[in-house]
């Protein structure tokens, strides 16, 4: 299998640790850091000597280059394209296919309570509601490319492909869009349209269950494609099973990442009162812990300053071989399921005794997802996992009056 530049384990190393800006303000002992992240940083002893050392400068400011020094050829090139891009989008602010960079969160309360290790890169897709757009994470790692990545190509638009090489198609977000960003891109119309494509081809085989798992797994490897809508798309390969292929850590690294920028319109709601779905997450642990079956949340990278994402509400592993996983906005719920081991399951949500959906899961179609109507919220389901190999058959039970 081909190694993948960087290593996973860098890039979780990158987003686990603290900014620069960060550890000079808790070196300064400002009160402008919320105590939960100072906390964080504080418990660890990596940081702790560090922080307490006084004096410490902050980050030095850029510094001018002798010219008289002799760059490499590619670094000359890397600036050359760097100024380009500057005087292509000098005049270019927030906007559909724009790209921006955001490097620090708004403080509306002055309070720093999220912390951004590294700059958090999106593409604007449209505006939903005052001050926020909907968007997809767009990254550097191209050799990370699943089939859901589309992969930027010459003529795609303006932009430095050693910062944003793909777009995350499998990894939306929506956002307030912050005071301060950076734009650093901006894509061609008909780039849009084929991303667009790519976007609906990837809602509907989540929807109906026709996700493929390669058996051979073979990150790294890009091609050329053509989407439903004879769109001509570059994307990676399908994700092989996550104990072989890296790709599977990289997007759960990256559903973090994007989480940090991903936030929620906030609503007015009591302080003692559970969110809505509480209740159905006390019936996936009650569930499996009836059947003596492990339940756990999914093994995962810390982020720096990470909250639970506008998207997902909760996830548990159960039996070691299923990742339930409730994700939900202001207008959409949905279960997402995936099959984590070798097996053969059907799934089937039944609403007062008739069949509502219905899926079968195995190696070569290993993801589903049952967008919920609303009714289901009010009434609450059966979900029935049923055993292909054994034909044994359990039932879970969603309860009704699940509703934000």
């Amino acid at each position: 299998m081909k190694l993948l530049f960087p290593s996973i384990q860098s890039l979780e190393n990158r987003w686990s640790k603290p900014s620069d800006t960060l550890l000079w303000q808790l070196s300064q002992n400002e009160s402008s850091v919320a105590p939960a992240l100072r906390n964080t940083v504080l418990n660890d002893p990596d940081y702790q000597q560090l922080i307490k050392e006084p004096g410490n400068p902050p980050p030095p400011e850029p510094v001018a280059i002798d010219t008289r020094i002799q760059l490499p050829a590619w670094m000359l090139e890397r600036v050359e394209t760097q100024q380009t891009l500057r005087q292509q989008l000098s005049a270019t602010t927030a906007g559909v296919g724009v790209m921006i960079a955001v490097d620090e969160l708004d403080q509306p309360d002055g309070v720093l309570e999220r912390d951004v290790p590294a700059p958090l890169t999106v593409l604007l897709r449209r505006t939903d509601g005052p001050g926020y757009w909907q968007g997809w994470y767009v990254a550097a790692e191209a050799d990370y490319a699943s089939v859901w990545d589309y992969v930027l190509q010459d003529g795609d638009g303006h932009f430095d492909p050693a910062i944003t090489a793909m777009v995350q198609v499998w990894n939306p977000l929506r956002f307030r869009l912050p005071a301060r960003y950076r734009v650093i891109g901006q894509l061609e119309a008909s780039c849009l349209a084929a991303i667009e494509a790519l976007a609906a081809e990837f809602a509907d085989t989540a929807e109906t269950g026709c996700t493929f798992v390669d058996p051979e797994a073979r990150p790294g490897l890009v091609g050329m494609r053509q989407t439903r809508g004879n769109h001509t798309v570059v994307t990676g390969t399908p994700l092989g099973q996550p104990q072989h292929d890296p790709r599977c850590r990289y997007q759960i690294l990256y559903r973090q990442v994007a989480a940090l920028l991903d936030e929620p319109v906030k609503a007015t709601v009591p302080v003692n009162q559970a969110p809505w779905w509480q209740n159905w997450l006390d019936s996936v642990e009650r569930f499996a812990a009836e059947l003596n079956w492990t339940c756990s949340p999914p093994p995962t990278v810390w982020v720096m300053g990470a909250e639970t994402s506008l998207a997902t509400r909760f996830e548990r592993v159960i039996d070691n071989r299923l990742s339930i996983r409730l994700l939900a906005s202001d207008t959409l719920k949905q279960l997402h399921f995936r099959l984590l081991t070798p097996a053969r399951l059907e799934l089937m949500a039944e609403v007062d005794n008739e069949l509502e959906w219905r899926v079968a899961l195995s190696d070569t179609h290993a993801e589903a997802t049952w967008t919920i109507p609303l009714p289901v919220l009010e009434q609450g389901a059966v979900l029935i996992l049923r055993d292909e190999q054994t034909g044994s058959a359990q039932q879970l039970i969603l309860p009704g009056k699940a509703l934000p």
